[in-house]
């Protein structure tokens, strides 16, 4: 005979165990008895998670995202924990700026803050102009007021709302900088031109995971960033343009003691406006330790100057995506020196795949690589990827596959076939401990 989960668990643990949804998810859970109704009517807790609430691409009418909103905080007692927020300038913006202002007595903790604009030609009518600067006023404003702020991620598409006000000055985020964010994101918002630099490296003081994506900063911006959050920093994402400025009051030596991930990318600044290839001159002078770091992305194009320099030669996971400029034989010869990789992941190879195995095959069956990763993986012809697969098996000095991952290129069904038929799926299948592949085999 069943009995009811109700007479086997006190309520304190059911209470716990709703804790870990978010809020539409204990408004249906309330539904199942009246003792779990009881529990979401009478526990503000339960109602501090608004970060379901609207999605980047499937945007609510903004009068309903404030209509929820302030359902949640009737329930909650007025505070939010999470709460995702979308402002655009397609909206009512009076009404975006009223809930702005009452966002920092809702005493977040994560924010995650979508800003929406059209794109320049819109702009330039005096209607929209007037509404970004209202809106932006606004965002600024608020996020002076977050005083409670854990987490902040700030998302932009469009054209960037992010400029900093004429009247705006470094002391407008005291407060905020007060509140020892842990966790910074911006993803297509220009933080520097945010916060300006002053401001986001007291912002950042106490930061433990920094990244910043589809806008770049400078050479020495970054480094002075890295140097600001040196002490905390355990994972960092980097979008960095070279710097032809000489390196001035900056730390030739950094030591990031607690880094564990780190993702760098650079862009080819000058090399767009045809100047020749990125030479990341800055970066080269300075030295950094890592002693804790596991995992490394590297991206972009840079002389192999600076990847021999920036590489730990203790690194146990490589990333390298879109590397471009440099050839099959400087790569391979940056692998011969890691010792201790473990996972290897290539993204978008210049060089055919099939080389690119040949070549590990032959001068780094001494790397301990149990984890492969090839995205993008032009060439790939069946009978390499298995004696790939035998040979790193059976040598005495190499270590076996354990896990595999490929992402052929999509071309015809005719090459699909060729490249990597059932027969060759199902025996890496059985020979790989893990083995996933992304190709579509026609029937």
């Amino acid at each position: 005979m069943r009995s009811n989960i109700n007479e086997r668990l006190p309520v304190e643990i059911i209470r716990m165990i709703l804790s870990y949804l978010n809020s539409i998810e204990v408004a249906k859970k309330m539904r199942v008895c009246k003792l779990w109704n009881h529990i979401g009517q009478n526990n503000k807790d339960l109602w501090k998670d608004a970060s379901y609430l609207t999605s980047d691409y499937n945007q609510i009418p903004f009068r309903i995202e404030n209509e929820r909103i302030e359902k949640l905080r009737a329930r909650s007692g007025g505070t939010l924990n999470n709460l995702n927020l979308i402002i655009s300038t397609m909206n009512d913006y009076k009404e975006q700026a009223d809930l702005l202002k009452e966002l920092p007595a809702m005493n977040v903790q994560n924010l995650r803050l979508l800003t929406k604009s059209p794109g320049k030609a819109a702009v330039r009518q005096e209607k929209n102009g007037t509404r970004i600067t209202i809106l932006w006023s606004a965002i600024r404003t608020a996020l002076a007021g977050c005083t409670k702020l854990k987490s902040l991620n700030m998302v932009n598409h469009g054209r960037s709302l992010a400029c900093r006000s004429a009247n705006g000055s470094d002391s407008e985020f005291d407060q905020l900088c007060e509140c020892k964010l842990e966790a910074f994101t911006a993803r297509g918002a220009d933080a520097m031109k945010i916060f300006g630099e002053g401001t986001l490296v007291r912002l950042l003081s106490h930061v433990r995971s920094f990244k910043m994506s589809l806008t770049y900063m400078s050479e020495n911006e970054a480094i002075r960033l890295m140097n600001a959050v040196k002490a905390t920093l355990e994972e960092g994402r980097f979008h960095v343009r070279e710097e032809r400025e000489p390196l001035n009051d900056i730390e030739t030596q950094i030591v990031l003691p607690n880094l564990v991930k780190f993702h760098l990318e650079v862009s080819n600044y000058y090399y767009m406006r045809g100047n020749g290839r990125s030479t990341i001159y800055n970066f080269k002078n300075v030295s950094f330790q890592w002693p804790r770091l596991k995992e490394l992305t590297l991206e972009g194009e840079a002389r192999l100057d600076f990847y021999e320099r920036i590489i730990p030669l203790s690194i146990e996971s490589l990333r390298l995506r879109r590397i471009q400029g440099l050839p099959l034989s400087q790569l391979i010869g940056i692998l011969e020196n890691l010792t201790k990789l473990k996972k290897l992941a290539v993204e978008f190879l210049e060089e055919d795949t099939d080389d690119f195995l040949q070549q590990i095959l032959l001068k780094v069956t001494h790397i301990p690589i149990e984890d492969l990763e090839i995205v993008g993986a032009y060439g790939l012809r069946a009978k390499v990827i298995k004696d790939f697969v035998t040979q790193r098996k059976e040598h005495p000095h190499s270590t076996p596959l354990k896990r595999l991952y490929l992402s052929l290129p999509s071309t015809s069904r005719k090459r699909r076939k060729k490249l990597l038929d059932p027969k060759t799926r199902l025996w890496l299948n059985k020979e790989v401990e893990i083995f996933r592949c992304e190709v579509i085999i026609p029937e």
